[in-house]
């Protein structure tokens, strides 16, 4: 039995790039007999159970269900914890030697970037045991194994898989596009702080060519914050600003030019694989960046514009040669990381054969 430390994906979580990347891992597993414990400090005070076909999935409180977490951890084949955060969930009752952490992002560098101190200190203890202990570590990209063998001093190779967000789309591309004579631009996403949603707004209101379109999606509940944001900066242009299900916000993203994905250039971007990011350039949308070092993009040779070069004016053959790059460099993405999905999968085969 393979157990996933982790909430299941539902239609109601996911929008959210964690529990589209725990889908997309769950796909590969689909065949498998294995178990999802949604586990919570404050919540789930009363044990609920789903069970579909091959799949259960229990909602547990972490301290009146200790026995039950217990029980399960021992009787698993393979531990696949997604991010260090949900690690706080099981430890320190489990053994290392048969987990596998998806460490999705650097948990304590982000907590420092969002100021929450203490919390960077408890999480930096439990990565470290984490990283040195676990079976197998999965990278969302080679810049995150290389930052660990870093800060660890360790050599990495035989315990890592590079395994990027793969969730693909099958996307009809809008070849139309190329002979509008508007530019369409796009963001689709949240309002954290690391998004820079105040930059793209100064950005957008400051663009040179005047022939543009603007599309914002954001959930529901995101809309009236961003509308307050822009306050009057954006009056006087086309502009769209809505909540829409992922495959409508796809759609208009293929007719799209160009597309807001403002990073700092910190650690935490730097080893990062967004969602987002792939999108643009599935859809055939040149990324707008404050820095390109986002995940292993730039070192595999993608396109971009920096955000300052808004203010001249754009060019429809420039972005279209911009858009083919990218296309090969998102083919040979791609060709990687179905080599990490097979070796994943032998992994998860292999558990359930021998347990």
């Amino acid at each position: 039995m393979i157990l996933f430390i982790a909430d299941y994906p539902t239609v109601d979580n996911i929008r959210d790039g964690m529990y589209q990347r725990i889908a997309a891992i769950d796909s590969l597993a689909k065949s498998e007999n294995r178990v999802y414990l949604d586990i919570s400090f404050r919540k789930n005070k009363k044990r609920e159970v789903s069970i579909s076909d091959n799949c259960t999935v229990e909602h547990l409180n972490y301290f009146i269900h200790n026995k039950i977490i217990r029980d399960y951890l021992n009787k698993a084949s393979i531990i696949y914890v997604h991010s260090v955060y949900n690690m706080l969930k099981m430890f320190p009752i489990t053994s290392y030697g048969k987990v596998i952490l998806d460490i999705h992002g650097i948990v304590p560098e982000e907590m420092m970037y969002l100021g929450k101190k203490f919390r960077a200190f408890v999480f930096n203890k439990i990565e470290k045991k984490a990283i040195l202990g676990c079976y197998k570590l999965i990278h969302v990209t080679s810049s995150m194994k290389a930052f660990y063998e870093t800060k660890y001093s360790l050599n990495l190779d035989s315990r890592s898989i590079i395994l990027p967000i793969f969730e693909r789309t099958e996307i009809s591309h809008n070849k139309n596009k190329w002979d509008s004579d508007i530019f369409e631009f796009i963001y689709a996403g949240g309002m954290q702080a690391w998004q820079n949603i105040d930059l793209m707004i100064k950005a957008s209101e400051g663009i040179h060519t005047k022939n543009i379109k603007l599309n914002f999606f954001f959930p529901q509940n995101l809309i009236s914050n961003f509308k307050i944001k822009c306050g009057s900066c954006l009056d006087g242009k086309n502009i769209l600003i809505d909540s829409l299900p992922k495959d409508d916000v796809i759609s208009v993203m293929s007719r799209c030019h160009l597309g807001f994905v403002l990073r700092d250039d910190i650690a935490v971007n730097k080893v990062a694989c967004p969602t987002k990011l792939i999108e643009y350039l599935e859809c055939g949308v040149v990324p707008i960046v404050k820095s390109p070092d986002i995940g292993d993009f730039n070192k595999l040779g993608y396109s971009f514009i920096k955000v300052e070069e808004l203010t001249r004016p754009l060019n429809i053959n420039e972005l279209r040669e911009k858009v083919e790059n990218n296309y090969k460099v998102l083919a040979h993405f791609q060709s990687l990381t179905e080599q990490s999905k097979s070796s994943l999968m032998k992994i998860f085969k292999k558990s359930n054969c021998t347990s």
